[in-house]
């Protein structure tokens, strides 16, 4: 399989700032002095090698969306003679090459027609069977006009190339081109989303969405197996936070499909959001650069895998723990209620009486409580004194609870005070003390 590299000669492609376009690449690559000297030099350096033909192409699209000028080359082929004009492509080649920057103009021009023949082998170029506009960087089939931003391709390489060959110096076309820090041309290229930050801009392809999917709900069972301790107030406010980065990487996921972020708040609509859930989840994003910046690379299925691994193992220890400490913190909720409403209670001089019947759940939970409380009461079965009964109804009777009104079993009786309708606990405690 052949290979190619591609080479960078400082060139900045037409309706683009030149000073933006080297900032925004140095900026990209990192570029201390030493390496912004080496790129913007002039001189022909090598970006990047051992790429096959789809994966040049790929490159030298995003950098033509930057505006960076560059050129693709067989990586096996021999250096160029500069000093004689270049060669007519290919009739029919397997994959278009043509090259974004002009190339390099022979070092000793001695005719007036060498220009010409420079601007001749890069239209013939334009013209193979797929091409890529010099204006926009927009690669499509041969034509005469850009599809994209109507561009006369033709006439435009012409004049890039008579420009190149009236300004190229002779020893940026002798000099053999130069590799350049490999390491940094791909973290430029690569640019695989950031999963932690505070910035909305960018685009996320879906594995890189659902890796950090993964990680968030990882971190959420951590922060809520230590907010569960601290009271539900902590643990909101941890939800709360939790949900910040999560709607960041749906604004950045929707960004991968060409539509706006605010669509994001559909999220939150019941029923709706779930199938925006979906969307997010699987559907692709639009190939090539859109209006939310170039195409990302995905962080793949090897982290996606341990992440969702870990996050696995995460659960299965850590939420037996935060249920543990939920409960834990219930029991204590619960201590203090019954610590409050029990300041006035003194078994001495609280008389206290349960009224039931079988088989009533109301009636065994308040049993159950008044256990726990410590309370000492008299339970008093109503479906076995029918005598009972009766007078209970006529004190319901006479009392300002009648008829279906107080019905609502257990009553409970607090020094002489029939309570119906199984009154709470504060309501309970506002007769203790001999009240």
């Amino acid at each position: 399989m052949s290979q190619y590299k591609i080479i960078f000669a400082g060139e900045t492609l037409p309706g683009h700032d030149p000073d933006v376009v080297r900032e925004q690449l140095a900026k990209a690559l990192n570029a201390g002095p030493a390496a912004r000297e080496r790129l913007f030099s002039g001189r022909p350096v090598s970006l990047k090698s051992g790429l096959d033909a789809d994966q040049a192409q790929r490159y030298r699209r995003r950098l033509a969306a930057m505006g960076v000028g560059v050129r693709v080359e067989a990586q096996d082929a021999p250096a160029a003679d500069h000093g004689a004009s270049p060669p007519a492509p290919p009739a029919a080649p397997a994959l278009a090459l043509e090259p974004i920057a002009s190339p390099e103009a022979p070092a000793d021009a001695a005719t007036p027609e060498q220009p010409a023949e420079d601007a001749l082998a890069l239209v013939a170029s334009v013209l193979s069977d797929r091409t890529v506009c010099p204006q926009c960087g927009h690669e499509q089939p041969k034509r005469t006009l850009c599809q994209s931003c109507g561009a006369d391709m033709v006439r435009m390489a012409a004049a890039r190339a008579a420009a190149s060959g009236a300004q190229a110096s002779p020893s940026a076309a002798s000099e053999p081109a130069r590799d350049a820090d490999p390491q940094l041309f791909e973290e430029a290229i690569d640019d695989k989303p950031k999963l932690i930050g505070f910035s909305f801009e960018g685009r996320m392809p879906r594995l890189s969405y659902l890796l950090g999917g993964l990680a968030l709900i990882l971190l959420t069972v951590v922060v809520m197996s230590i907010a569960a301790t601290l009271g539900p107030i902590l643990a909101g406010i941890a939800m709360v936070v939790m949900m910040v980065p999560m709607f960041r990487m749906s604004v950045m996921r929707l960004h991968d499909f060409n539509w706006s972020g605010w669509w994001s708040l559909l999220l939150f609509v019941p029923f709706v959001g779930n199938l925006v859930a979906l969307i997010l989840m699987f559907m692709p994003g639009t190939d090539g650069a859109n209006d939310y910046g170039n195409q990302t690379e995905s962080h793949g299925w090897k982290p996606v895998l341990i992440t969702l691994a870990v996050c696995v193992a995460g659960m299965i220890v850590l939420v037996p723990m935060s249920l543990t400490s939920y409960q834990g913190y219930v029991a204590r909720a619960k201590a203090s209620e019954s610590a409050r409403y029990l300041a006035g209670y003194d078994p001495a001089v609280d008389q206290v009486f349960l009224f039931t019947i079988a088989r009533c759940g109301a009636c065994e939970l308040k049993r159950k409580q008044f256990d726990e409380m410590g309370v000492v009461f008299t339970e008093m079965r109503l479906d076995e004194d029918p005598e009972l009964g009766r007078l209970v109804d006529q004190r319901l009777a006479e009392g300002p609870y009648r008829g279906a009104q107080a019905r609502q079993l257990p009553f409970v009786e607090v020094n002489g005070t029939l309570l119906p309708n199984n009154p709470d606990l504060q309501e309970i405690s506002q007769h203790f003390g001999g009240r």
